[in-house]
């Protein structure tokens, strides 16, 4: 396990950084996050039919798991089976309105002296605004048609949408249910069937608690992740976003982590971590970082409650940057 506390071989540390230097704050609980995180519940129960194991990342739209493959093809036989009926009735319907439009043009292509003949023989006013109710009454025919339809392929699209899991995003799945070398298996709850993560982006997520640490500029600060074994991961400072945690609103720094790093966080997804806080002082910042046991031995037999207090007392024209677990980091004020 890495040391709790870091090594350093001054205990006070004085500079005017030439380039981004890193202090030491405290360590604290941390997650890794994703982008995107989603569970999706099993539908129905029923046959579930195994299209992707979900090896590396998968694609957006990629076909995870198909339900009762038999009654969704007889739902779609039916629907086409439907659709051709509300196509013949309607033809049948949009034939008799052609026939009167072509009655009335035949009839308004005649000499005006025919024209009272021609009406007591066809039975049908003959004038331009019929020709225009025909021509309403054909297209209202074809607009219904097209809704019918339409409502029934609705309808099938969301029997189908429940029947054919998708990856929604571009990511990885992680299966809720162990299928082992079937492709099928019958499945009788409704709980949740797979997780899908959007791993285009990961995080580590830190609730940063002390006022104290909220007051430093957030933008200054690094989280690097424990692995063990002195190895760490380090990530940079992206966003803050108060969240609803334990029925409280609490504020999360995130952390974004590098793309080289993706493989080793992966695992941690779900995890209980550790994460180091540092701060970074810019090019130019003076800075004092103290060893909180050498600034109390420099107190000697002074009394003092706070370490503002001996700060003030020992250090005087300078501020306190953060008080962390073993350190005080000072500024000029002013």
């Amino acid at each position: 396990m890495p040391s709790l506390i870091p090594l350093i071989s001054t205990t006070l540390l004085l500079c005017a950084a030439c380039c981004a230097e890193e202090y030491y704050i405290t360590r604290l609980a941390a997650a890794v996050v994703p982008q995107r995180m989603l569970t999706v519940p099993l539908p129905q129960a029923g046959i579930a039919e195994l299209c992707h194991r979900g090896e590396g990342r998968v694609a957006k739209d990629t076909l995870l798991v198909r339900l009762n493959r038999e009654e969704l093809a007889l739902a779609e036989a039916k629907l086409k089976h439907h659709q051709e009926k509300n196509s013949l009735a309607a033809e049948e319907a949009l034939l008799q309105l052609r026939r009167k439009k072509e009655e009335i043009e035949f009839i308004l292509s005649q000499p005006k002296e025919q024209l009272p003949f021609m009406e007591g023989r066809f039975k049908t006013k003959a004038d331009k605004r019929a020709l225009d109710l025909l021509d309403k009454k054909i297209a209202a025919q074809k607009e219904e048609l097209r809704l019918m339809n339409e409502e029934l392929r609705q309808a099938f699209d969301k029997r189908r949408a429940e029947s054919e899991l998708r990856m929604p995003f571009d990511g990885r799945v992680q299966y809720h249910i162990d299928f082992g070398e079937s492709k099928e298996m019958l499945i009788a709850s409704t709980g949740p069937l797979f997780t899908v993560v959007d791993d285009s982006q990961l995080y580590v997520a830190i609730t940063p608690g002390e006022a104290e640490l909220v007051k430093l500029p957030p933008e200054k600060l690094k989280a690097k992740l424990e692995l063990g074994g002195g190895q760490y991961l380090q990530a940079t400072w992206h966003h803050k976003r108060v969240e609803e945690r334990n029925n409280r609103e609490t504020l999360v720094y995130y952390f974004a982590l590098s793309e080289q790093d993706k493989e080793k966080a992966w695992a941690l997804i779900g995890a209980q971590t550790i994460a180091e806080l540092h701060y970074t002082a810019t090019e130019g910042e003076q800075v004092q970082y103290i060893l909180k046991l050498d600034l109390a031995e420099e107190a000697g037999e002074r009394p003092y409650e706070t370490w503002e207090e001996l700060v003030a007392e020992l250090r005087p024209g300078w501020r306190i940057v953060f008080i962390g677990e073993t350190h005080i980091c000072l500024s000029p004020e002013g």
